[in-house]
Parts: C-alpha cells; structure tokens; sequence
C-alpha cells in the first residue's frame, strides 16, 4: 500500500518568504556566498540554497544538486554562460584554486546567474520536495506514521519552510551513501526519530538527528565546528510561522 501526504501548492508569496529564509540560512543574504566553497568540503556550493556541484574526478559522497538546477534552467530558457551546462563539473578542482580565482569570468558568471534566478531556485526547492516526499514515505518502515507527519507538518502555518528547508539543507535521506556508521540524517530520518506531529517535535528531532551524524562522522572531517551553526539554524524551525 502507497501513501501520499497531503499538502497543498506552495502559494507564491510563501514560496517568496520560504526563499528568502534559505537564503538567510545558507548565505546569511550576503551576494558573496552565493558561488562559495566551505573549507573542508570537496564541493563548491551554489544559490540560495547551496547546491552541491563536485569538480571532475572527485567521489561523490553526497547528492549533487546544481546540475539538476541547470537543467531546470535549460528547461525554462534561462540562458547559461556559453562555457556551462549541466553536464560540467565545477571548474576549479579544490578550494585554493577557487579562492584563488574569485573575480575571473566564469566566477562573474556563475554569480550573476545565481543572483538574477531566486525565483526559479525556490520553485525547484518546491519542486524536489514534491518529487521527493512520496519516496520519503515508501523508504520508511513506518510509512503510514511519516505520511501523517509530513501532511500534519505541511499543514501547520509555515510549516512547508520547515520541510523544503530541511530538505535542501540535509537531503531526503535514502542515499546509502549519506550514511556515517549506517545511519543518515536527512529529512527520512528526521520524521522517523519525531515523538509527536508538531513543529517542536520535528526541531527537536532534526537537532538529535545533526547531533548523531556529528557522533558518526569520522574524526579527520572536523565536523564538531558546524553543529552550533546547524542547532542554530534547526532552532528557527520551533513556533514558526511565515509573518
């Protein structure tokens, strides 16, 4: 037996505030971090929402997010620089070399197109959760208890900022490999560890979620550094609302 949540359409002045509070999230709403590189990580990270987007030859340990968003570009008729499409990989190979080349023109690029595409980054949020929730559900041993989480979450005032920006934060967690010592830490695992279908539940199920993957993650990452930023930003997920 399948199970759909039920949620309604993201009206579009809420898809607005959903995306300005990524962007708050990811970017601290600073232009700059829009094509940034977080120290540690083998990845660029893009947007408002910092997709993922590896160089060539690095194992892709985590879901690589900004080709799917080129190719919603390419849909759209959103022109791309003529040196970009979705097939190719992050011109800079680590983060030196990227620091080192901040100001060239393919750095200009990929700002420019960063900044004048918000609208289509939320709406492809909006649309990866609409892809992705039913696969959510159907991975959960329980997916009558998700089903009704997410539905129950979705509805509450605001609530749909609390699912997409999870999401776009950690993922939906069903990739074998987002996994520390076999366990993830995506949106799956956030709705399975919830004690109740409230917004506080889901906060604090999200923080123990962050808090184990820190506890799994291996030594060498120096993961630790992140969790205050990441509590923090879990935090906001408790009472919300969109006013």
């Amino acid at each position: 037996m399948s199970f759909m949540p039920t949620i309604s359409p993201v009206k579009p002045d809420e898809a607005v505030r959903i995306g300005q509070l990524v962007y708050r999230n990811e970017c601290g709403s600073q232009e700059k971090y829009l094509v940034h590189w977080n120290v540690g990580e083998e990845f660029m990270s893009l947007g408002l929402g910092h997709f993922i987007w590896y160089p060539a030859g690095i194992e892709k340990k985590f879901s690589e997010i900004f080709p799917l968003l080129l190719s919603l570009f390419v849909e759209r008729g959103i022109e791309l620089p003529a040196w970009l499409t979705p097939d190719t990989p992050a011109p800079w190979p680590d983060i030196d070399s990227f620091q080192a080349d901040i100001g060239s023109d393919k750095y200009n690029d990929l700002l420019e197109l960063m900044k004048n595409s918000f609208e289509s980054q939320v709406d492809f949020m909006c649309l990866r959760f609409a892809e992705q929730s039913p696969e959510i559900i159907a991975a959960s041993k329980m997916p009558e208890i998700i089903c009704r989480r997410m539905s129950s979450i979705a509805a509450a005032p605001g609530g749909m900022y609390l699912l997409i920006d999870y999401l776009n934060f950690k993922g939906p967690g069903l990739s074998v490999s987002e996994r520390y010592q076999g366990q993830g830490w995506g949106l799956l695992q956030v709705l399975e560890l919830m004690t109740d279908d409230t917004s506080e539940a889901f906060a604090d199920a999200a923080a123990a979620v962050l808090k184990r993957r820190i506890d799994n993650s291996p030594p060498e990452r120096g993961e630790k550094r992140w969790l205050p930023g990441w509590l923090n930003r879990v935090g906001t997920y408790r009472n919300f609302t969109l006013e």
